[in-house]
């Protein structure tokens, strides 16, 4: 039995299985995500006959997520502490102004703001600063948080095919494409995602307006952080009114310097925490203070991280990750050649749900290219189908996000993965079909 998994047919299976039983474990609900990001990997791997190589293994996946534990914990602390001290309010006023109470236009709103922010290509800070704004009127309004949460990330998801996001600079590099190149073919596909994005916001809007009918009556008046509970949302001893134009003027040239590339987000978070905490909290009690206040939700979400750690540590040093790639290209047959570019955009989905995005373009779509070639398909064509699959690759069991934002809203990632996948395969399905139309991914070749 062990031996068969040490076979690449014998890996391909169990890291299928490995990631099946994830996700399921997740979404039933019956296990905590950190428990299953270490319960799950440590046991498939026994299976598999690599119990000698689990600490070694853990230990490097934990190693390569460090720069980004780094990152988020001082990015979240910066923004709760913004929130501490205020900042956000008057944005939310505005909003409130502009939306009212109609979920309609809340939702509309957020996909709006979040399609506009996302186009730094930080999905991160991204979705810090949309939760930062509109968490508080959905907890007022009794609004459902998953549908905030699914709003940001296919927006984040959409916009992150600019040159200066995550897929398109990959399968740029895997195929020796111009990443330019790439955004321009898909650009077409990228405003039909928006718009679905938007279209996506306005029919979850209407659903919770008919859900809400009737419970959001005169109370929907109440001071916002009645619903706050925890997480995001500061107390108002805590404000600092008369430093708003300060702390905006500090988040604006954090914002920048993050879509500039000014420095890494691995020290400018960091430096913008040390900032905020000298110039609003100057003493070193409210210091200790305003960061005990977070520690909770700190801690959380660096175990998250360590457990994700552990999770890809052993998928990718086990050559589960290799071994899936290959036995997911070898399955198409090869007749279907003439249509490799739609089946890549397709698959997308599923293969970027499975493994992480650098398994997916360095490992699969170069030999998806090879093949394609022989039939008349450029580099550049498969390139722009490998990216359309993003939608759905963002709510990926395997991304340390989906835990974090999940604890942000407040809501189990089962129940948050039940919402939005469905939406997220619908606005894939419109880029896709949009990449078709304008020929950015041809239908089928005549080779």
């Amino acid at each position: 039995m062990i031996a068969l998994f040490q076979s690449q047919t014998g890996l391909a299976v169990l890291g299928f299985a490995m990631v099946a039983v994830f996700t399921l474990v997740v979404m039933s609900r019956r296990v905590s995500p950190l428990i299953a990001l270490i319960i799950v990997p440590v046991a498939f791997a026994l299976l598999g006959g690599l119990g000698a190589e689990i600490a070694p293994m853990a230990v490097d996946g934990v190693r390569q997520l460090a720069p980004t534990i780094v990152m988020i914990t001082f990015a979240v602390l910066y923004f709760s502490l913004m929130l501490d001290a205020g900042l956000f309010e008057p944005l939310v006023a505005r909003v409130l102004k502009l939306t009212g109470d109609d979920p309609v236009r809340i939702t509309l709103g957020t996909a709006g703001l979040s399609l506009f922010i996302a186009f730094s290509g930080d999905g991160i800070s991204t979705g810090l600063v949309v939760l930062a704004a509109f968490l508080p009127i959905y907890r007022r309004m009794r609004m459902d948080t998953a549908v905030l949460g699914a709003l940001m990330a296919f927006a984040v998801a959409v916009q992150n095919l600019s040159p200066w996001g995550g897929p398109t600079p990959r399968a740029a590099a895997a195929l020796g494409v111009d990443p330019a190149a790439i955004f321009m073919a898909v650009l077409p596909a990228v405003v039909a995602g928006s718009l679905a994005v938007l279209l996506v916001a306005w029919l979850l809007g209407r659903c919770e307006r008919e859900r809400l009918a009737g419970l959001v009556s005169d109370d929907a008046e109440v001071d916002a952080e009645a619903f706050a509970g925890g997480g995001m949302i500061g107390d108002k001893a805590a404000r600092r009114p008369k430093l708003i134009w300060v702390n905006l003027a500090l988040t604006l040239a954090l914002i920048v310097a993050l879509a500039t590339g000014f420095a890494s987000p691995v020290i400018l978070f960091p430096i913008g925490c040390a900032l905020a905490l000298m110039i609003n909290y100057p003493s070193l009690e409210s210091q200790r203070t305003r960061i005990t206040s977070h520690a909770e939700n700190l801690v959380s979400f660096v175990l998250l991280f360590f457990g994700a750690g552990i999770f890809t540590g052993i998928l990718n040093g086990s050559g589960m990750i290799e071994a899936m790639a290959g036995a997911a290209v070898a399955a198409l047959p090869a007749e279907v050649g003439r249509g490799l570019g739609p089946i890549t955009a397709l698959l997308s989905m599923p293969l970027t749900y499975f493994m992480p995005n650098d398994a997916f373009f360095f490992g699969a779509l170069p030999v998806l290219a090879k093949t394609a070639a022989a039939y008349g398909i450029t580099p550049l064509q498969m390139a722009s189908a490998s990216v359309l699959g993003q939608p759905v690759h963002v709510l990926s069991p395997l991304l340390p996000s989906l835990f974090v934002f999940s604890a942000l809203l407040g809501i189990d990632p089962g129940r948050y993965l039940k919402r939005a996948v469905p939406w997220a395969i619908f606005v894939s399905l419109v880029m896709i079909a949009a990449a078709l139309v304008s020929g950015a991914v041809p239908l089928f070749t005549a080779s």
